[in-house]
């Protein structure tokens, strides 16, 4: 728990963030890496996932917004539409990379790679907002390298029986580009969303609300998405595509009768994300931003190791109890740590990995802790 958060109140924002986006990691590996049915059949459709993502955010962002300003609320919050466009494009091509790496490299791999948004996100503010990158920023991308190259160099040599490790293959490489991609699409719709907000303070002096930024980004998302699942099918006979291309949604209705099990999986996937990001943004604004990231950090390392759990659960390797009962519970017949829910992928990371782990997810605080201990200051913004 953060130091500062001394009330119930915060422990409970706290604890619902890291609960809620460690369930949406669990849910987006599940329905990335699950084979379904005798045929083994996976379920490859990311655009459908960034449209059901922006669905649940874009309601839940709608429903706080007439809350928190009744029925004058202004949802674009008088910022040009074009403007939530070029977010929203740049925070598509974030989370579609994103999901689509998922499909070919592990889960642990990707949420190290995606945990570097700092580099480009500094780069994308010297350049659409003209700040100058402090010795913090920069140190903390000098760990985050020195992470990523630990994690890469000092992979497991083979796969064990069950989990899934990464080879430096065709596969890898093809994740890695896409995760890459989703890198620069976050240095676009970071700091252009400050920019915005930037702007509308030197118009106006007031900001957008947090919750301008999560309807905005996440409805023209959808959109977006919603364009592309439809425009399939166009696409396929304007380039004469043998046997054209189905609608995406049609494609999703259809794995979905075949493999109806996948359905829950897909509600925590929606609901996890939008309820996730109903406690992070009141953390956000009743603790401040040094809270959140403390937190978020956090939740990365826990969806990490929760990816590592074996799959057949922590009974895998902690004692059961006669009766069946986990040996987590408080006594026997009262599991309220079960197999299921403390169950993982059985992804291989060796002990030196977790090295790299812990440098990629840490080097925030700890660049924070050296800077504070050197002396050195913070970055700044360019005089205009």
């Amino acid at each position: 728990m953060p130091a500062e958060v001394t009330s119930l109140t915060g422990a409970f924002l706290v604890v619902g963030t890291l609960w809620s986006f460690v369930l949406f990691g669990y849910a987006q590996e599940a329905l990335t890496k699950t084979q379904y049915g005798d045929e083994q059949e996976k379920f490859t459709y990311t655009t459908f996932l960034v449209l059901l993502q922006s669905l649940g955010n874009s309601v839940v962002a709608a429903v706080l917004l007439l809350v928190s300003y009744g029925g004058n609320v202004s949802f674009t919050a008088d910022v040009p539409i074009r403007q939530w466009l070029i977010v929203a494009i740049a925070y598509l091509g974030a989370h579609k990379l994103g999901l689509w790496s998922l499909l070919y490299i592990p889960f642990p791999l990707q949420v190290m790679v995606k945990s570097c948004k700092t580099i480009p996100v500094m780069l994308g503010e010297i350049v659409l907002a003209g700040a100058r990158p402090g010795a913090q920023k920069i140190l903390s991308v000098v760990i985050m390298t020195l992470g990523i190259g630990i994690f890469l160099i000092l992979k497991p040599s083979k796969k064990n029986t069950g989990g899934e490790t990464f080879e430096l293959n065709g596969d890898t490489l093809s994740g890695m580009a896409m995760v890459a991609g989703a890198l620069v699409c976050d240095g676009v719709y970071g700091p252009y969303q400050n920019k915005i907000c930037d702007d509308c303070e030197k118009a106006s002096g007031a900001k957008p609300s947090a919750y301008h930024l999560m309807f905005n980004m996440n409805f023209y998302q959808g959109l977006f998405a919603l364009l592309m699942t439809a425009g399939q099918p166009l696409y396929a006979i304007a380039t004469g595509a043998e046997g054209g291309q189905q609608n995406e949604l049609l494609e999703v209705q259809g794995f979905i009768e075949r493999h109806p099990e996948i359905m829950p999986m897909l509600v925590q996937f929606s609901l996890a994300m939008a309820l996730g990001n109903i406690f992070i943004y009141q953390l956000q604004q009743q603790y401040g931003a040094l809270v959140v990231t403390t937190t978020t950090t956090f939740r990365k390392f826990l969806s990490v190791l929760a990816s590592s759990l074996p799959k057949d659960g922590i009974c895998h390797f902690v004692p059961v109890l006669p009766d069946g009962a986990c040996g987590l519970a408080v006594f026997p017949g009262c599991a309220l740590f079960s197999c299921a829910s403390l169950s993982g992928f059985d992804n291989v990371i060796t002990p030196a990995q977790w090295v790299g782990v812990a440098l990629v997810i840490g080097s925030k605080p700890v660049s924070s802790i050296l800077c504070a201990v050197l002396g050195v200051g913070a970055s700044k913004k360019k005089a205009d």
